[in-house]
């Protein structure tokens, strides 16, 4: 979730380009923006979407990011080598 989002940023931070901390500067806006309404949620219940990213190359990751950013639940799955998933 947002949490575990904001801890790796935190974590990555000093190794950060300033091209890359610009690009975070600018999803904590939307992020902030986004918090404003109510999280996505399925038909007749009250929790939020649950999404399953496949791949975690940059659109996999930008779409888990952005899958986050508005509130659902996100799990991303790759393969790092043939005989492992994870």
């Amino acid at each position: 979730g947002l949490a575990a989002f904001d801890a790796m940023i935190a974590a990555a931070e000093p190794t950060m380009t300033v091209r890359v901390r610009e690009m975070f500067k600018v999803l904590y806006r939307q992020r902030e923006r986004r918090q404003t309404s109510a999280a996505p949620t399925a038909a007749g219940s009250d929790r939020p979407l649950s999404v399953v990213v496949s791949g975690a190359g940059p659109v996999g990751l930008r779409c888990a990011v952005e899958c986050t950013l508005y509130g659902m639940e996100v799990t991303v799955v790759a393969v790092i080598s043939a005989d492992k998933i994870v």
